[in-house]
């Protein structure tokens, strides 16, 4: 399994997809205060620890149905099986991968909620150990849906639009209970 997740690593990095999506991740704040109607004194660490970072999950797993899609559109698969015929490994290694990959996709969308909230004047109010407290809870579940995505996007293998839609739907099946645990006590503590 080593050998496959170092493997997975090293492509994660050099794939340009990654960095489209992190990107992609770093808009959206901007984005939705500027939807919602931008007041001045805008929480940008609110951002991040509010209930509108869910979206990075559905976008973490649509980056995992492409990054695994790859593997068995291009055949991949089948050399990594022959020389590692355990699938548990396999598995355990785009999960991690997958939790990696989401990782730097909350990353990207933390630097962009900090960024735009330094260009627009924007009151960091939450302190440094809360927001730390928040991505790592984040990371966390973005861990516990990587293993969900893995398995969507294992069962639709090469068709990777069926993929997406099946990870998107399973996002929307779990977004009551994504909203419920951000907003616990243990969470919500240290954000108030």
């Amino acid at each position: 399994m080593n050998a496959l997740l170092r493997r997975d690593i090293y492509r994660l990095f050099r794939t340009p997809l990654l960095y489209l999506f992190m990107l992609c991740a770093a808009v959206i704040p901007g984005s939705l205060s500027v939807t919602t109607g931008f007041e001045p004194g805008y929480d940008a660490w609110g951002q991040v620890s509010g209930l509108f970072s869910a979206g990075i999950f559905a976008i973490a797993g649509v980056f995992l149905a492409f990054f695994i899609g790859n593997d068995y559109k291009s055949g991949a698969v089948k050399n990594i099986f022959s020389l590692f015929p355990k699938k548990r490994g396999y598995a355990a290694a785009k999960l991690i991968t997958g939790a990696v990959a989401g990782i730097m996709i909350l990353l990207g969308y933390l630097l962009g909620a900090a960024i735009f909230g330094v260009f627009t004047g924007a009151d960091f109010t939450i302190g440094l150990f809360d927001m730390l407290c928040a991505v790592i809870a984040k990371a966390g579940m973005i861990f516990l849906f990587s293993g969900i995505y893995v398995c969507v996007a294992s069962l639709f293998r090469n068709k990777v639009w069926f993929s997406v839609f099946g990870i998107l739907a399973v996002t929307m099946l779990f977004i009551p209970a994504l909203l419920i645990t951000l907003g616990t006590p243990l969470i919500m503590a240290g954000l108030t």
